[in-house]
């Protein structure tokens, strides 16, 4: 069934194996960035990848910081994926550069979706919000463990560990499944999705240098067992 759905974040890299995915799928889809600037990007992104879905895709301005722009991004959109956390190219100043924005913006995604009567949001997990800070354990852990703030970690996953308790605090009372897919890392697909693979990646991190980053990133695993990031689009679009 074709639905409208909005995938936050969409010119990272993650976002973008999703949006292909859906377009795929026959969906249309809506994307936030932070700067409408990063349309022309994305576009070619998907290009070289073997998408040009002209009108199906459309692009909202709306930043993780502030309140504008999300009740216009969701206006009309059947689901919702999150995907957009800060990634920083440096090391922060202090934590909160991170936490901060990917605290309160997921909370501005969710109540968004909320007040639009969105069916469903699918939020992306991450490793840094289930095993960090603590000892080591033989148990595997699963979708009921969480990452101890208090412990030694890193801002980047002290932030998404946070942000992502701040998202079940929220759907707290409401009808919700704590299904989540927690990718180690953002690497590639073998096979034959290694060469989509490549060129999404080459792009996302020629764009990145083009804007004046120091480093991507993430990093590009192409022999790597580690969950795909295409597996892991394609977990999200099922979801819709």
């Amino acid at each position: 069934m074709r639905s409208t759905v909005l995938v936050t974040g969409g010119s990272g890299f993650v976002g973008s194996h999703i949006i292909l995915q859906l377009l795929a799928a026959g969906h249309d889809v809506r994307t936030s960035v932070r700067s409408l600037k990063r349309e022309e990007m994305v576009r070619a992104m998907l290009k070289g990848a073997g998408a040009e879905p002209g009108q199906r895709l459309a692009f909202l301005a709306a930043d993780l910081e502030r309140d504008g722009g999300w009740a216009d991004a969701v206006a009309g959109c059947d689901y919702v994926i999150h995907v957009a956390s800060p990634i920083p190219a440096a090391a922060p100043k202090t934590e909160d550069e991170l936490i901060v924005p990917a605290r309160d913006g997921v909370l501005r995604v969710l109540k968004a979706a909320r007040d639009a009567k969105v069916k469903r949001v699918v939020l992306t997990s991450s490793c840094g919000a289930i095993y960090y800070g603590h000892p080591a354990q033989t148990a595997p852990f699963d979708e009921t463990s969480w990452t101890n703030t208090g412990g030694e970690m890193s801002a980047y996953v002290r932030s998404k560990a946070i942000a992502e308790r701040a998202a079940w605090d929220f759907r707290r009372g409401r009808r919700a499944r704590r299904g989540r897919p927690p990718p180690p890392r953002d690497d590639g697909p073998g096979g034959e999705g290694r060469a989509l693979h490549r060129r999404l990646r080459r792009d996302h991190v020629d764009a990145r240098h083009r804007e004046g980053a120091q480093g991507a990133p993430g990093r590009c695993g192409e022999e790597s067992t580690d969950t795909a990031v295409a597996e892991l689009a394609r977990t999200c679009r099922r979801a819709v």
